[in-house]
């Protein structure tokens, strides 16, 4: 494994208002075009909805 764990140098975005959750994970650095992309992509071709969080236990 490497230093900082699994998850280090990485961050990950979610769109959670879609009905289906997508996620995307980019490497430090990558700066914000990927990200606006991708939401441009989700706004072009998945329905916007209601969040629907999971029930409280």
């Amino acid at each position: 494994a490497g230093a900082g764990g699994a998850g280090a140098g990485r961050s990950t975005w979610f769109a959670v208002d879609r009905p289906v959750y997508v996620a995307l994970t980019l490497p430090a650095g990558s700066g914000p075009t990927p990200i606006q992309r991708l939401s441009a992509a989700i706004a072009e071709t998945l329905p916007a909805q209601p969040i629907d969080p999971a029930p409280a236990r």
